[in-house]
């Protein structure tokens, strides 16, 4: 099947994006080098920003525009849900609304989906600042020791994915009828780390090693596993408990998955802050069990003061 035959609904959820940055996202999906069908389904979801279609049309030389303009904020997790909920056609790319696509983002990703037979697509992405100057070639290559990009097509990931997000959305792809099948999306969980889980769960996932997006760091979109977080009670409130309602999300979906005990009886190890069942499923997230087991016996004073010093060293 050519790229000429395949259609592509492009989904973005936009919350009072920043002018340029968003203009230049919209010139980046519209200059794709592909013979492929692509349409744009926008969400807005600021119900008081009433002028921002025709911005919109204006930047995107003519692409299909499918524009809905959130009567309340639902925030991105379901605004993307019911971005899904409109996809009809074979594939869906996600979209965020300051970044950039490079021109055969659309292509090379589309001829992974033939040539692997793949359900979910991650490729890797550069990063790029507020003036689009290239900080980092390769966020994969930059960062070998995170497995959450270090992963390889074929590789089966679905445990991991319960506890990291293994595919940013930013740059994943995945086949529309997979995406249907795990809609509703639970509002716990980000809706990149539960594509990319429950499509592990349904077929093959592939990584494409070329950086086909740019991710663009700004001082109002860096965030981190810390966000939010001031002391030790947030981060097991936060952090854990959100991922044991993943797992209970995903056990729900997939009762019959030889994944979804695993990823329980992880997800309950954190929870109760179990040491011993921590250090015995750690290959379910190496990273998480060791920074887990290390907090179990860190003074919340001692924890406060490393998040103090880590914020101090970011600025």
């Amino acid at each position: 099947m050519s790229s000429a035959s395949t259609c592509v609904d492009v989904l973005m959820s936009i919350y009072r994006p920043e002018k340029d940055f968003f203009e230049q996202q919209l010139r980046s999906i519209a200059k794709q080098k592909s013979d492929a069908s692509l349409r744009l389904i926008v969400r807005n979801d600021d119900p008081s920003d009433i002028d921002r279609e025709q911005q919109i049309r204006d930047c995107i030389d003519g692409v299909p525009l499918k524009y809905i303009h959130g009567s309340q904020n639902l925030g991105y997790v379901k605004s993307f849900e019911e971005l899904v909920r409109q996809a009809n056609s074979e594939y869906i790319f996600l979209s965020d609304q300051d970044d950039v696509w490079l021109p055969n983002r659309v292509e090379e990703t589309l001829s992974t989906f033939r040539e692997e037979n793949s359900v979910l697509c991650i490729c890797d992405r550069s990063i790029i600042d507020q003036d689009n100057n290239v900080i980092c070639e390769s966020y994969r290559h930059a960062h070998s020791s995170e497995a959450e990009v270090n992963w390889n097509s074929g590789d089966d990931i679905t445990v991991r994915a319960a506890s990291s997000c293994y595919g940013i959305g930013m740059a994943l792809a995945i086949r529309t009828d997979v995406a249907k099948k795990l809609v509703p999306f639970p509002s716990h969980t980000a809706h990149d780390l539960w594509l990319t889980l429950g499509a592990s769960e349904l077929g093959r996932c592939s990584f494409i090693d070329k950086p086909l997006v740019q991710y663009r760091r700004h001082g109002s979109n860096v965030s981190g596993a810390m966000t939010h977080i001031t002391c030790k009670e947030d981060w097991y409130r936060i952090r854990v408990a959100s991922r044991v309602e993943t797992a209970k999300a995903f056990k729900a979906l997939f009762p019959d998955s030889a994944h979804a005990a695993t990823i329980w009886e992880f997800a309950q190890a954190r929870s109760t802050k179990s040491v011993r069942k921590l250090y015995k499923l750690r290959n379910c997230s190496p990273t998480i069990a060791r920074y887990e087991i290390l907090l179990r016996f860190c003074p919340d004073w001692a924890f406060r003061l490393a998040l103090r010093l880590l914020a101090a060293r970011r600025k």
